[in-house]
């Protein structure tokens, strides 16, 4: 990878790109949507927090994907933040549209009819406030309304990641705090 200054092509500098995002993990979600055009769900790694007053999050979406239609005329989605063990529900809804939901033994409906995905520690149901246009992608800017999380499971959870193109989980460091016993 360089990083000289100067003009580049675009192709190399999306190439370069691409190459130095692979070093960043990234916490794996899966996004639940129906509207009238159908249900659909797909994997991110780009889920980010946005605002804590009120609760907001975003994360983007791929103009190409098959789901945008769906996402583009729905209000509401659900987004399921996945564990360490849950990498093949992750590369289900980063496969073949038609076999995300072919297990019905994975899911329900909530009360709005959006899928919810079972065995999650933690799920955002959210409002879909904007969707953004930049490049080949668009930011989908969400305002959280209920957050469900297992608060018995989550301090045993470790989040599952993306990074260098496969899944991967996190190990925690500890860190000893000079002057005192505790951890951090």
């Amino acid at each position: 990878m360089k990083s000289q200054p100067g003009a580049v092509d675009a192709g190399s500098a999306a190439e370069d790109f691409r190459l130095a995002m692979r070093f960043h993990a990234a916490g794996v979600a899966i996004v639940t949507v129906t509207s009238g055009r159908g249900t659909a769900g797909f994997t991110v790694s780009s889920l980010a927090s946005l605002s804590l007053r009120p609760p907001a999050v975003s994360f983007n979406i791929a103009h190409r994907s098959s789901s945008m239609p769906v996402l583009q005329a729905s209000d509401t989605a659900v987004i399921h933040l996945l564990s360490a063990g849950q990498e093949e529900l992750a590369r289900r809804f980063s496969g073949p549209a038609d076999e995300r939901f072919a297990d019905r033994s994975l899911w329900r409906r909530s009360a709005g009819s959006v899928p919810v995905l079972h065995d999650v520690p933690v799920r955002f149901h959210v409002r879909l406030v904007d969707r953004i246009p930049i490049g080949d992608h668009s930011v989908v800017v969400c305002a959280v309304e209920q957050v469900f999380a297992d608060h018995a499971d989550l301090p045993a959870s470790r989040p599952l990641v993306y990074r260098d193109g496969c899944y991967q989980e996190v190990s925690p460091l500890v860190r000893q705090n000079p002057g005192s016993n505790r951890t951090l």
